[in-house]
């Protein structure tokens, strides 16, 4: 019986340590840290993630909070980081500016997987891709083109121009079913696009060639899989 009540005894003691551990204020939440871009507040980062002020320590699943802020149209990636005992660190990388879809009057900014952060009154220094059919588009979702697999080679273009230090115009227009760039003078037909690594480097065989020759005006052509081609304006 003795040994009956000892028992009871330190349930009850146990209970009370752990019911005084969960209640503490020491364990609970207080500091919520992260960059704030694209209006996510406080308040909108909690209603994503279910992060709250006040929430147990222990309760808090890093791994859930960063899948559930990836349900922000803005949010490309969260990283999330406990501290104990009451600090939450988000380390979010937000979708960013890419380039400008031009429909009408409009200016549709799009990160480069061509999701929509929205509508620019300029387009300053960015690519503007004129040209493509557009559907709809709705910020944070990607943007709704008839022939949105041309958007995406273009975005391909551009990243590859950059990559070998080239600065084409930042016009760039898709006409007659052909994507155009226009470097040093030079108009390049890249045609749909398809198999981009293949074409710019084509181009890059024709272009430096002609810049060695001190030819600034012409057609490289290489809308077609087959051998590009030089076209001089008025052949």
């Amino acid at each position: 019986m003795k040994n009956l009540f000892w028992f009871v005894l330190a349930i009850a003691l146990f209970a009370a340590l752990a019911y005084g551990i969960y209640v503490s204020p020491v364990l609970r939440i207080q500091n919520i840290e992260f960059d704030s871009q694209y209006g996510l507040d406080l308040e909108t980062l909690s209603l994503y993630s279910g992060l709250a002020h006040g929430d147990f320590y222990f309760d808090v699943s890093e791994k859930a909070i960063s899948e559930s802020l990836l349900g922000h149209p803005f949010v490309k990636d969260a990283t999330v980081t406990k501290k104990f005992p009451n600090t939450v660190v988000i380390d979010i990388v937000y979708r960013q500016h890419f380039c400008v879809v031009r429909y009408l009057d409009m200016l549709i900014s799009i990160d480069d997987e061509a999701i929509v952060l929205g509508v620019l009154t300029e387009a300053g220094d960015s690519f503007v891709v004129t040209g493509l059919p557009l559907d709809s588009y709705s910020a944070g979702r990607t943007i709704k083109i008839t022939k949105l697999y041309v958007l995406q080679n273009v975005i391909n273009y551009i990243k590859l121009f950059e990559i070998a230090r080239l600065s084409p115009e930042k016009n760039v227009r898709f006409e007659d079913n052909c994507i155009y760039f226009e470097v040093d003078g030079l108009f390049v037909n890249f045609g749909l696009g398809e198999n981009y690594e293949k074409r710019f480097n084509d181009f890059l065989v024709i272009y430096k060639d002609l810049r060695k020759k001190g030819v600034e005006k012409g057609t490289i052509d290489i809308s077609s899989d087959g051998l590009p081609v030089y076209r001089p304006f008025g052949d």
